[in-house]
């Protein structure tokens, strides 16, 4: 008797064919944020192929109305950030991922600034949690500009240095209040620094832009807590970093400890995009 053994295949082109995802690239995402499991097994690997008669089952994600919530969800739960009861400004919230993640995680209320206008998704610009500020340029908000001063602070800009926003953000944030940046190398390296594309590759360049903005944000008053890397990476291919502190005074970690932090981060980072890209088949 000759036994016909059926071949394993790809679960990423499964996953498309059982029509459980829309595209590849959407399951290799599932994939590797560990949302994917075969006869009750995670699996993390993108590239691993299985039986067509396993079992598939995929965990189902939670929506934001831009990939920008799923970036803020992942530092959020790194950091311990608890935004349930708080009232928080979204600096730069543009399409609104921020203020949606903030919200789901049961913020009370979220200003959202912007210095553009219209930007913000519909479904937010109605939620009576939500005071909407566009037309506003974080650089020059002051506190009797807000109906209320916020617990926790996030920053995502672009085109724009966090240095010019800091002295503002740190006079409306509440004492003992949280901030978290989100450091982008290509906006605050110089130019010379910035490869084709604008995209910085260079490690030591993002050492440097992390290290400096570090020092900046400690000799204005933030207490750094921790420094990380975004799992997501910005929309031209550029890695973006994670900087939490709080306005509080109080002794800073030692330098040699902030620098470790910064070193670690940018090459996790490397490290995980590494492996990312070396699991796509």
């Amino acid at each position: 008797m000759r036994l016909f053994l059926q071949r394993r295949q790809n679960l990423v082109v499964i996953l498309v064919q059982k029509g459980l995802v829309s595209s590849q690239q959407k399951a290799r995402a599932m994939i590797m944020e560990g949302r994917v499991f075969v006869d009750g097994q995670k699996v993390v690997k993108a590239g691993s192929t299985v039986s067509p008669h396993s079992h598939i089952a995929v965990q189902e994600e939670e929506e934001f109305v831009s990939r920008g919530g799923w970036k803020l969800k992942g530092a959020l739960e790194e950091f311990g950030i608890v935004p349930h009861n708080k009232v928080v400004l979204d600096a730069g919230a543009s399409t609104g991922g921020f203020t949606d993640c903030l919200l789901k995680c049961g913020a009370q209320k979220v200003i959202a600034v912007d210095v553009g206008y219209g930007q913000l998704d519909w479904s937010l610009q109605k939620d009576p949690r939500v005071i909407v500020m566009d037309r506003t340029n974080v650089r020059y908000l002051k506190a009797e500009d807000l109906p209320f001063l916020p617990d926790l602070i996030t920053v995502d800009l672009s085109f724009i240095s966090l240095k010019k926003v800091v002295d503002a953000l740190m006079e409306i944030v509440k004492p003992g209040g949280e901030l978290l940046f989100l450091v982008k190398p290509q906006f605050e390296a110089g130019p010379h620094q910035v490869g084709k594309g604008g995209v910085v590759k260079d490690r030591q360049v993002q050492r440097e832009v992390l290290w400096d903005m570090v020092q900046f944000l400690m000799a204005r008053g933030v207490s750094i807590y921790k420094v990380s890397y975004s799992r997501l990476k910005g929309a031209k291919g550029n890695l973006e970093f994670w900087i939490y502190g709080r306005k509080e005074p109080g002794d800073q970690p030692a330098s040699e400890d902030l620098w470790a932090m910064v070193e670690q981060a940018v090459e996790e980072a490397h490290l995980f995009f590494g492996r990312k890209e070396e699991q796509e088949p």
